[in-house]
């Protein structure tokens, strides 16, 4: 088997096996290729990354066809999500509908997912948490056109943090490691993985551009202490969240100790991620480079996992095909192959078989039987709309049952750890918030796109953010809080104006009715009696939010 990692920049190639619970390496590649080829994850020029990766194939003699792909792109949307349970964990048609409910996307988007643990609500309804992947159709299209093109067989497109997920899951000592923060370090990107209890709870993608770092020769390594700072502050803001045991890295080490020295302010042990002793290898090559690919060749674990792309894309193609006109397109190849054979054989064996032809497409051609079949297409018709609709019934059906109902507002959850119209929140008094998120404002309208809330503030110190969050968590009308960092600005008084957005989930079963011209109303008419933030518009010192991703939380 063939795995390719690819990313903007590099090919990695292994031609290996799964043995079991042991990864068996036979030979490694790696290439270069010219920038521009592959953009963003998207292949840009099929016919150059094609003859890149034949010469890597014909280089080393390989035989192989079979092939597995893993790719990287910020345009793959990546979300943790608490669901419904269906009563069965194999109805993938009722999660994916659930998830793309939440995660607001279109049919343009493929989507994948893996079940990483089970729990309840507050009503002791069952929940599975799910780590969700909505990846563009045309990012798949992308690989598929440029293996079919080399004549490989593609059996499986992945994505590059599911492949070293797989990795993690199959070494044991990994587990005395857990919360493990695992970074990919590459020239143009980052890929940040959160692994709790053995698991990927959490996963951001990052693009890097020296230009953000005036072209400095450690751009790198400030790329990784700017957003390794924001997932610290976003991971402090998580409820009942562990302190991070350990960091490892792979991909581009490059200087480990400069490594070592940019993220020591984070006191946690930092390690390059080695070899398991379940992988053997008859070549000696540098592991963490080929990690992903590595990574991609141990079996799936089919009962949780739904990663492959390239299958989603194929339940897509084949819905609704005749099954008969697949069995006549099979009896039809088959004639092909007798006519072309009976081109080398005597005359008489070939007039049988032009004869036996013959009569086969009379058959074909019999007015009855076309009117048969014409009917048997217009019955198969109706019975896949009526499937699918039955499926949209019962999607939607699903979906209602756990959507939140009622007359509260969003907006007046969202203000009350800093307004004075409230009484406790759990233990902690008013008075005490108010103290605490003093100058604290709502900004913007609030986005509401089925369970999903999103809302921009602004306040008046960087310690507000978390304070916040800790506030709604304890109020307990909304759930998976996500807090992505915040933007600074230092006024000419040297005050500051700190900026940040949020996104949470609705809880089930709360009452709500969102009737917006009056929220927008009553978030203008609140603005000037509100403790607000100070406007501090100078073009002072800023300190950006530059998650790529930040639409995945």
């Amino acid at each position: 088997m063939l795995s390719i990692d690819i990313t903007d920049r590099q090919i990695k190639l292994v031609r290996g096996a799964a043995q079991g619970a042991k990864i068996k390496i036979d030979e490694v590649d790696f290439r270069e290729i010219e920038k521009g080829l592959v953009s963003n994850g998207y292949i840009a020029d099929v016919p150059l990354v094609a003859a890149e990766i034949i010469d890597m194939i014909n280089t080393r003699a390989i035989k192989e066809k079979e092939t597995i792909v893993s790719i990287s792109s910020s345009s793959i949307l990546y979300k943790e999500l608490m669901l419904p349970k269906p009563k069965k964990l194999s109805n993938t048609a009722a999660i994916e509908a659930m998830i793309g409910s939440n995660m607001g996307i279109s049919g343009d988007y493929n989507i994948s997912y893996t079940i990483v643990g089970e729990t309840v609500d507050e009503n002791k309804n069952p929940l599975i948490k799910v780590l969700a992947t909505a990846c563009p159709q045309r990012l798949v299209d992308g690989y598929v056109k440029l293996f079919t093109h080399m004549g490989l067989s593609l059996k499986a497109v992945n994505i590059s943090n599911n492949a070293i997920s797989r990795l993690i899951q199959n070494t044991p000592k990994m587990s005395g490691y857990m919360p493990l923060l695992l970074v990919q370090i590459d020239k143009e990107f980052l890929n940040i993985n959160l692994y709790e209890d053995n698991v990927l709870s959490f996963s951001r993608y990052f693009k890097i551009d020296p230009a953000d770092y005036n072209n400095a020769e450690d751009y790198v390594n400030q790329a990784i202490y700017d957003n390794l700072f924001r997932m610290f502050q976003f991971f402090q803001s998580r409820k009942d969240m562990k302190p991070i045991k350990e960091m490892m890295f792979y991909g581009e080490i490059g200087d480990f100790i400069a490594l070592t020295n940019t993220v020591s302010g984070f006191n946690v042990p930092c390690h390059i991620l080695s070899a398991p002793t379940t992988i053997a290898s008859r070549t000696d090559f540098e592991f963490t480079v080929y990690a992903n690919a590595i990574g991609a060749l141990y079996k799936v674990n089919k009962e949780l996992e739904h990663i492959n792309l390239l299958a989603t894309t194929a339940a897509r193609e084949s819905k609704g095909l005749n099954t008969f006109f697949i069995g006549l397109g099979v009896a039809a190849a088959l004639s092909v192959i007798a006519v072309v054979g009976a081109n080398v054989v005597v005359d008489v064996i070939n007039n049988s078989i032009k004869g036996e032809i013959t009569k086969v497409q009379a058959q074909i051609n019999d007015t009855e039987l076309q009117a048969r079949l014409t009917t048997l297409q217009q019955k198969e018709g109706v019975l896949e709309n009526f499937q699918s609709y039955k499926n949209s019934i019962a999607n939607a059906e699903l979906m209602y049952n756990y959507m939140p109902k009622g007359t509260t507002t969003v907006y007046k959850m969202l203000r009350e750890p800093f307004t004075a119209k409230q009484d406790k929140i759990e233990n902690v008094t008013s008075d005490d918030i108010r103290k605490n998120l003093n100058g604290m404002k709502l900004i913007d309208t609030v986005e509401i796109s089925g369970y999903t809330v999103s809302a921009t503030f602004t306040c008046t110190n960087q310690a507000q953010p978390s304070q916040y969050v800790r506030a709604l968590i304890a109020q307990g009308y909304f759930e998976n809080i996500s807090y992505t960092g915040y933007e600074v600005e230092k006024g000419e008084d040297n005050k500051e104006t700190v900026t940040f957005s949020l996104s949470m989930l609705l809880k089930a079963g709360n009452d709500i009715t969102i009737d917006k011209d009056s929220a927008n109303s009553i978030i203008e008419n609140n603005e000037n009696g509100d403790q607000g933030a100070q406007d501090n518009t100078s073009s002072a010192e800023s300190s950006t939010e530059s998650t790529s991703e930040a639409s995945a939380q």
